[in-house]
């Protein structure tokens, strides 16, 4: 038997695919969400506020259902398109401060995803040596 291999390898923790983006901006340019940058929140379009969860790696998200499927986003990404537009390709939304639960658009940046994955590993090396 032969091993099962992927195509093209991803780094680890990449960003929902392409067509998540698309049904993201689809939810934000209908109005069936809208986001407050300045905190992070998003919300429905009559007003009430949408769940949010920490995932396992500490990332906020949400989920939406739309058109018969529910639909997982990234908190930061919705900010981020809603705030600036989409990302160009290969790059990653950075959080400035390390905080992942703060969405802020005034803490997030877009890097290249092998700077953003350059300087998680320097982060993590601060941290070990600090512990």
């Amino acid at each position: 038997m032969k091993p099962v291999t992927s195509a093209k390898a991803q780094p680890k923790n990449r960003a929902p695919s392409a067509a998540n983006t698309a049904e993201l901006l689809l939810l934000l340019e209908s109005g069936h969400i809208y986001v407050n940058a300045q905190n992070g929140e998003i919300f429905y379009r009559d007003g009430r506020k949408v769940p949010q969860r920490t995932n396992f790696f500490g990332y906020k998200q949400f989920v939406i259902f739309h058109i018969g499927k529910a639909c997982t986003f990234y908190t930061h990404k919705a900010v981020w398109i809603a705030s600036r537009g989409e990302l160009p390709v290969n790059f990653e939304i950075d959080h400035i401060d390390h905080d992942k639960e703060n969405n802020g658009i005034g803490n997030l940046q877009s890097l290249p995803w092998r700077i953003n994955c350059m300087k998680q590993k320097k982060t993590q090396m601060i941290e070990e040596v600090a512990f």
